[in-house]
């Protein structure tokens, strides 16, 4: 499902999503690719899933081929700046200075400058797979629309040209926006509502959707819980059937591309990505 190209993962809070994107980039590498996994809001999340305290900005090699970084706007502004727009070092402090300025705020520039930070890593042709941990679904929107709005805002020029450029990045076939979301309700209303405003709005590759968390079927008959008499046991096993009933109508209702199995005991956060990337691999 994930060769190569760029994936962007993103989902309402709380659903997983830096989990999913640490497993995708874990189990592309065990296959032998050359990965890259970027956080673009708060790295602490990824880190975490990685197993790392914390993402520096320069891409560093946690495991065999596999790469992190975490985007922070300073940094990213004087990337775009020196490799994007081509800014020479002679007046760089004012240019960045008066830029800072713009990017506060004008509209979607300071989207402008994430998205920039990925489409350079993916115009880098050193990696295979270039994995996002996106912003949230509430603020996914604002992302995509960015080159498309400085298009719009800049009638010419190096910025426009590199607007246009990221808009053939989030466009291309190798692209994908993956949705990841819980089987409850709100999270799958939000996942449906950012598809269709994908699908409405947005010219981008590819959009998924990937449940996470989802629950086995018990493997027994009510009548054998009703059998089991008064206790944790079954008052557990009730709790599972309940869950599970709850779980399948939303499932209904998501059809989604992917699942991912909820992951019972106490697991850090690193267990948890390893544990997903191997339940990859097997539906591979």
């Amino acid at each position: 499902m994930f060769e190569e190209g760029l994936v962007i993962v993103s989902g309402k809070g709380g659903v997983g999503k830096s989990a999913v994107t640490a497993a995708i980039a874990q189990h592309a590498a065990a296959r032998g690719q050359r990965v890259l996994a970027i956080a673009t809001n708060d790295a602490g999340g990824l880190a975490a899933h990685l197993g790392q305290n914390a993402l520096g900005y320069v891409p560093d090699e946690i495991m065999p081929g596999l790469f992190a970084t975490g985007v922070d706007l300073p940094s990213a502004l004087t990337e775009y700046l020196h490799l994007q727009l081509k800014v020479p070092t002679p007046g760089f402090g004012m240019v960045a200075r008066a830029f800072d300025v713009l990017v506060s705020a004008a509209p979607g520039m300071r989207e402008i400058i994430t998205i920039g930070k990925v489409a350079h890593e993916v115009g880098r042709d050193v990696w295979d797979l270039v994995v996002v941990d996106a912003p949230a679904t509430g603020q996914l929107g604002s992302y995509l629309r960015a080159p498309e709005t400085v298009s719009d805002l800049v009638p010419a020029g190096r910025v426009r040209d590199q607007s246009a450029w990221m808009e053939s990045i989030l466009a291309a076939d190798s692209t994908r926006i993956l949705l990841v979301s819980l089987l409850e309700e709100l999270p799958v209303r939000e996942t449906l509502e950012a598809a269709r405003d994908i699908g409405s709005n947005h010219r981008v590759g590819t959009h998924l959707i990937l449940a996470n968390r989802v629950l086995p079927r018990l493997g027994i008959s009510a009548t054998r819980i009703a059998n089991l008499g008064p206790g944790p046991i079954r008052h557990a096993a009730e709790h599972h059937q309940a869950l599970y009933a709850a779980q399948q109508q939303w499932l209904t209702a998501l059809s989604p591309r992917e699942s991912l199995p909820y992951l019972f005991g106490i697991l850090t956060p690193a267990e948890v990505a390893a544990r997903l990337a191997d339940e990859l691999a097997v539906a591979t």
